[in-house]
C-alpha cells in the first residue's frame, strides 16, 4: 500500500509526467542513434560486399569461397 500512496503522491506533482516524458524521449533518442549506427554499418557492409564481388569478379559468395580455397571448385559441364 505504501507504493500506491507514493505513486499517488508523485501524480500530484505537476512536473511528474513531464519528467517521465522527458526521460522516455531521451531513452528513445539514444535507441534511435543506435539503430541509425547499425543501419549505417549495414550500408557500409553492402558497399564492401559489392567491392569484393567486383574485385574478384564473383557473382556469389560460393565463387568467393572457391577463389580463396575454402570450397572445392565446381566442375563445369
Amino acid at each position: 500500500m505504501d507504493k500506491t500512496n507514493k505513486f499517488l503522491e508523485y501524480q500530484k506533482d505537476p512536473d511528474f509526467f513531464n519528467i517521465v516524458k522527458t526521460s522516455i524521449e531521451k531513452e528513445l533518442c539514444n535507441m534511435k542513434k543506435i539503430v541509425d549506427e547499425i543501419n549505417q554499418m549495414r550500408v557500409e557492409a553492402a558497399y564492401l560486399e559489392s567491392d569484393l564481388m567486383t574485385i574478384v569478379d564473383a557473382e556469389t559468395w560460393e565463387d568467393i569461397t572457391e577463389f580463396i580455397g575454402l570450397a572445392p571448385l565446381k566442375k563445369e559441364n
